[in-house]
């Protein structure tokens, strides 16, 4: 498992290939919101994603409502949710690629 980072322009980068992809071509395979134990405006989402080019799953954390920033919201905006319709948004343990 790595971690993806948001880059400019609405995409993200793998932690393991270095590879910035759009974020529409980047699988949701489990997306959850979270928000901060004591202060409910720390509003977060957390998404596991597949690189499109090595495989490899990982996890997104980004900020999201008032306080996010552009580049947040707009790879938010673009994820594709692959998940099947009616999933709960709650992370669980993820199987790697075949």
């Amino acid at each position: 498992m790595t971690a993806f980072s948001v880059v400019e322009g609405g995409n993200v980068r793998c932690g393991a290939c270095r590879t910035a992809s759009e974020a529409g071509s980047v699988a949701v395979t489990a997306l959850s919101r979270v928000e901060g134990a004591s202060d409910p405006d720390d509003m977060a989402a957390v998404a596991v994603l597949t690189c499109p080019w090595c495989s490899m799953a990982g996890t997104l954390v980004l900020s999201y409502g008032p306080l996010a920033s552009a580049e947040d919201s707009d790879v938010l905006e673009q994820l594709a949710d692959d998940r099947p319709v009616g999933e709960p948004a709650v992370l669980l343990a993820v199987d790697p690629p075949p």
